[in-house]
């Protein structure tokens, strides 16, 4: 239904169908969209972190396997989330993204 919005909105005002035009400029559609998902499994993930900190209260026993010292899950994760929030730095200031058309993204 978004997706419709926006097709509905911007028929005529773009000389490309893949482009959103804002006040401040066009934007990638699979950017924007990219903006959203990044954002939300961002928080979902950070939340999990948090949550995962609670580790004497829910379940010690796995979260202290998870993460003890020299843990593979802990690098995993770390190098995880280096590598989603460097692409969701590229989807969110790259050129033609939201970061470019609003600069406080």
């Amino acid at each position: 239904e978004i997706w419709t919005l926006f097709k509905k909105q911007n028929q005529g005002n773009s000389l490309r169908d893949d482009l959103f035009v804002t006040i401040s400029g066009p934007v990638q559609y699979w950017k924007l969209i990219g903006c959203f998902t990044v954002a939300g499994i961002g928080t979902f993930v950070n939340v999990f972190i948090i949550v995962s900190h609670f580790d004497t209260v829910c379940f010690p026993a796995f979260w202290l396997g998870i993460f003890r010292d020299g843990s593979r899950y802990e690098q995993f994760l770390v190098l995880t989330m280096a590598c989603f929030w460097g692409g969701g730095l590229h989807i969110n200031t790259s050129p033609l993204s939201v970061g470019e058309a609003q600069a406080n993204v």
